[in-house]
């Protein structure tokens, strides 16, 4: 995942973590979140 989609470890540690989860929303700042398939980032400064 992290070769896959350029994420930092943790990031792909969170972006797993979400899959396995059945989660397709994460909320967070970070745009390299938009390149995960399936994965859905709101930006909380939007809500």
């Amino acid at each position: 995942m992290m070769e896959e989609h350029c994420l930092l470890p943790l990031d792909a540690l969170h972006a797993i973590i979400a899959r396995t989860a059945d989660c397709h929303k994460i909320l967070s700042t970070d745009t390299d979140f938009d390149t995960v398939p399936g994965l859905q980032r709101i930006n909380p400064a939007k809500i």
